[in-house]
């Protein structure tokens, strides 16, 4: 099996530098997957986290993590997440649901380049709960503030406030009518998710994306 691995990693090694001439460096550690990934990002020199994602279906949602949400979740580096059907060759618009919380400006910051470089255009959801008045959204000044970096650098936005009973299951839709080729999400809260953990808004995100 280790042989096989190698091999494979090889190959992938080899067309990585034929076809896109980018530096590689291959890592074969023993061990878990999801804690290995997390401590290769916290010890190398490194920006984003790619992983691909097969997803779960029926009774497994319940009782099966994934490394994809373990990943994401533990790790301290941003996450890229690649459903394995996906097969978008190039990123042309991006959906951002904006929940009541803080450090959505800080998030944004770090998509600002690939905005610039993709020249993406952007739908940014502001999410409220049922019964909550969406004119009390916490963050308002910071939502301000991505909106004028976004006209400032001539990113295609377009921005409306949404009520709704699950922020997943609305993000996920407006995903679809969007035709959104990614989701941009915030994994901080579910660390103190208060609802049960099948319910967090993150793991449902990347169960069913």
């Amino acid at each position: 099996m280790d042989d096989q691995a190698r091999t494979s990693l090889n190959n992938v090694y080899d067309s990585i530098i034929r076809e896109h001439a980018i530096a590689v460096k291959i890592h074969m550690p023993a061990g878990i997957p999801y804690d290995e990934i997390g401590k290769a990002a916290e010890a190398m020199p490194i920006d984003l986290v790619v992983i691909g994602t097969h997803g779960t279906s029926g009774l497994r949602e319940l009782f099966i993590g994934t490394t994809a949400y373990t990943v994401v979740k533990n790790t301290i580096k941003p996450v890229l997440t690649i459903p394995g059907d996906f097969g978008v060759e190039k990123c042309r618009k991006i959906l951002f649901p904006a929940r009541p919380q803080q450090g959505i400006k800080t998030k944004f910051k770090f998509l600002l380049p690939f905005f610039l470089k993709t020249e993406a255009s952007n739908h940014l959801a502001v999410l409220s709960l049922d019964g909550e008045a969406i004119t009390d959204f916490e963050n308002e000044k910071e939502l301000d503030a991505i909106n004028t970096c976004m006209e400032n650098e001539q990113v295609r936005n377009t921005e409306k406030m949404y009520n709704c009973k699950n922020f997943a299951e609305k993000a996920l839709e407006l995903a679809e009518i969007h035709e959104a080729d990614l989701i941009v999400i915030n994994a901080s809260l579910d660390y103190n998710c208060s609802q049960f953990f099948i319910d967090c808004y993150m793991q449902q995100i990347i169960y069913r994306a």
